[in-house]
């Protein structure tokens, strides 16, 4: 009987595809599930890697504070008399251009100068060094000259690397040193490369690096740094519950978080993530496994991640009930490279490989209408500033379907609204937080717009959605989605001062969002290639509880209201959505 029921659901999934009176056919339904799961997936892969990426900015672009300068007392023996000075030599100025040189002693060629426009000199070759970043560079007068002969020389020791040394320079310690800090022995020392190693280590929730610089006794010009990690905990365990899934297969969710630092002794980070659909109900369910390492190396971050998702559905139509199951395995490898900083602000380079399968699955009957292999490559360029005050970053992601990894190949015969898996697709990310002080009210302001355009029909994996907790609040599983579109997102929240030894970080938001994307074969407004817009809103709280031995409990309560969407997407109702998380170790 079980094998009649599924060859009967296979023919209908096989022989009429075409909906009749707008009712779906298993196979859709089964489709329509797997394409919303996977946009979930990539939705909660990119709002994990966008909160590790926050979370970073927070501990990055650190200003180092700059070692004092200490003038050095000119040797030529005091006097008010001054010297003709027709040339000047600099000796020892590897990383000066000539044009950069000429610019500094342009001022003084053919002057008399005294002792004072001597010592300005020098103090100016000093600011050079300093304000280019080589911040060791110290000039001075070579001696044993004869200034009274119009020749005036001066000796620049640019500062040389001697040692970095960690702590308790064990072997742990020397090897984040050899990742964090590559090749910068006997080199001159150079301050951005100096920050970006602090970067590498600070990135760790669980390091606080801080330096200093000792020169090194009897070697004029050389220096020694000194690293000072004060460490916490580099395991962090947490249990959380939400209701962040969807309705066809769960909204309620327990969550195991598993956060290590320094496994490797790399500077390395270990995130592993596992979700899983709580509830009695065995005919729907879903729950995934993730996992994502990175290793620093210099100016280089390396980044493997893995996610594999299942799902399982039971759905009725008109005639019989029938069970929907997929899977779904995305593997990525990330490398990124900071490409230029300063002081304020970096700009980082990244290219990424990614490898996706999906399986659909009715009645336990592979789908081949819903299961496929995607290879997408990326490549990414960021851009974080810090100014006046607030923080913003800008990303720009171009992205493309291969032909390669055993990837599904596009046919050339098939229409323009069959989603390709040879695809080009370009996106853009950015994001603003602004501080403000009203008395003594702390106020934030949190932006984000999203968005991407596409020429190629795209799977779901690969589009855009809102409708949802990380896009347009106000609304539940995305009921919108489509090759293009955009999106944006915007908080005020305010942090009252009410604090106690175990109560910390209350907060109150309020948020105003709107989404649009453009849709094919719309079976939202039934009108063909159209587009789609949403606007909803949400008020939200949270707080973090300390709690004894180094544990946290936070929470956090969302509610939305949908307040302008097509007919057919109901945004009469409102929407909770609650996380509660528990940091126990």
């Amino acid at each position: 009987m079980h094998i009649v029921r599924i060859t009967i659901l296979v023919m209908i999934a096989t022989t009429f595809f075409l909906p009749v009176a707008n009712a779906a056919t298993p196979a859709e339904i089964s489709f329509q599930q797997n394409e919303q799961q996977l946009r979930e997936q990539q939705r909660l892969l990119k709002s994990r890697e966008r909160d590790r990426l926050l979370k970073e900015l927070e501990r990055s672009l650190n200003s180092i504070e700059m070692p004092e300068i200490i003038q050095q007392p000119v040797v030529v023996p005091s006097s008010d008399v001054c010297f003709e000075i027709n040339k000047i030599i600099f000796y020892g100025t590897d990383n000066m251009l000539e044009d950069e040189a000429r610019a500094l002693k342009q001022p003084w060629l053919g002057k008399c100068m005294s002792l004072v426009d001597i010592d300005l000199l020098r103090s100016s070759i000093d600011k050079f060094y300093i304000e280019a970043g080589w911040i060791m560079a110290r000039a001075y007068l070579q001696p044993d000259q004869n200034i009274k002969n119009g020749t005036l020389v001066f000796k620049i020791l640019e500062g040389t690397l001697e040692d970095i040394k960690l702590n308790f320079n064990e072997i742990k310690e020397r090897l984040q040193i050899a990742m964090a800090f590559p090749s910068m022995i006997d080199e001159t020392i150079f301050i951005r490369d100096v920050e970006q190693g602090l970067d590498q280590m600070n990135r760790l929730r669980s390091n606080r690096a801080s330096m200093t610089m000792e020169p090194v006794k009897n070697k004029p010009g050389r220096t020694n740094i000194l690293i000072n990690n004060v460490i916490s905990n580099p395991y962090r365990l947490s249990l959380g519950y939400d209701n962040l899934g969807s309705k066809t297969t769960g909204d309620k969710r327990g969550v195991l978080t598993i956060d290590t630092d320094n496994l490797l002794s790399l500077n390395d980070n270990l995130y592993i993530n596992i979700t899983e659909s709580l509830g009695s109900e065995v005919e729907r369910s879903s729950n995934s496994y993730s996992m994502n390492l990175s290793i620093p190396y210099g100016y280089w971050l390396y980044t493997l991640s893995s996610n594999h998702s299942r799902y399982k559905s039971t759905n009725v139509n008109d005639t019989t009930a029938f069970v929907t199951k997929g899977e779904s395995d995305t593997n990525t490898f990330r490398a990124s490279r900071v490409v230029h900083r300063n002081k304020n602000s970096k700009t980082t380079a990244g290219f990424a490989l990614n490898l996706k399968e999906t399986e659909t699955f009715l009645e336990d009957v592979l789908l081949e209408t819903g299961s496929r292999k995607l290879t997408v490559t990326d490549l990414r360029l960021l851009h974080i500033a810090r100014q006046a005050g607030h923080v913003w970053t800008a990303q720009l992601t171009y992205s493309r379907g291969l032909d390669a990894f055993d990837a599904l190949l596009d046919d050339p015969l098939t229409g323009d609204n069959i989603p390709k898996a040879q695809f080009e697709k370009l996106s853009w990310n950015l994001t603003l937080s602004k501080p403000f002080n009203l008395g003594e009210n702390y106020l934030s302001y949190q932006g984000f717009f999203s968005g991407q355009i596409s020429r190629d029909a795209l799977f779901g994996s690969e589009q855009i959605a809102i409708g949802d907790l990380y896009s347009v609040r106000g609304f539940r599983d995305s009921p919108a989605s489509g090759d293009s579109g955009n999106y944006i997102k915007n908080d005020i929240s305010w942090s009252p001062q009410f604090k106690t030894p175990y109560l910390k970080a209350l907060s109150f938001s309020l948020g105003l969002d709107a989404g649009y994307v453009r849709v094919r074969n719309n079976n939202i407004n039934n009108t063909g290639n159209s587009s789609v817009t949403l606007v909803g809103m949400a008020i939200g709280a949270q707080q973090l509880i300390r709690l004894p031995h180094d544990q946290h409990l936070s929470w956090r309560l969302d509610v939305g209201k949908g307040l302008s969407a097509p007919e057919s997407i109901n945004k009469s109702g409102v929407i909770a959505i609650f996380n509660l998380n528990w940091k126990f170790w």
